[in-house]
C-alpha cells in the first residue's frame, strides 16, 4: 500500500482525490492499510491533493498523513484499525500546544 500511494502521487502531480477507502467493507486486510511503523516512511506529498480516503493501521499514522504533506487537503476520511496509547512524543506536542492559547 505504501509502496502504490508513493507512485500515485509522484506520478500524477495534479491528482485532485485520492480513493483507498472501501465504504461498502468494515473488515478491511492488513495489506489494504498504509502503516509506518515497520518501514522508513516514504516521501509522501501532494501540493493538489484536496481528498483523501485511505485506510490506516494506526493513529500514528493518521497523524503522520495530516502533518502538512497535503497542503491543500480539505477533506479526509480515514479508517483506523488500531488506536494506541498515544506515545510521549504527541504528548509534548499537545503540552505545547496548551501552552500556546
Amino acid at each position: 500500500m505504501n509502496i502504490v500511494c508513493t507512485h500515485i502521487l509522484t506520478m500524477f502531480s495534479n491528482l485532485l482525490c485520492l480513493k483507498f477507502h472501501p465504504y461498502f467493507d468494515f473488515h478491511v486486510a492488513n495489506k489494504e492499510r498504509l502503516s509506518f511503523s515497520l518501514i522508513k516512511p516514504p516521501r509522501l506529498f501532494s501540493s493538489s491533493l484536496m481528498e483523501l480516503h485511505i485506510n490506516v493501521k494506526d493513529f500514528t499514522d493518521c497523524l503522520y498523513l495530516l502533518n502538512g504533506r497535503f497542503k491543500q487537503l480539505h477533506t479526509f476520511y480515514v479508517n483506523v484499525d488500531w488506536f494506541p496509547s498515544p506515545s510521549p512524543v504527541i504528548i509534548n506536542k499537545v503540552g505545547q500546544l496548551n501552552k500556546r492559547n
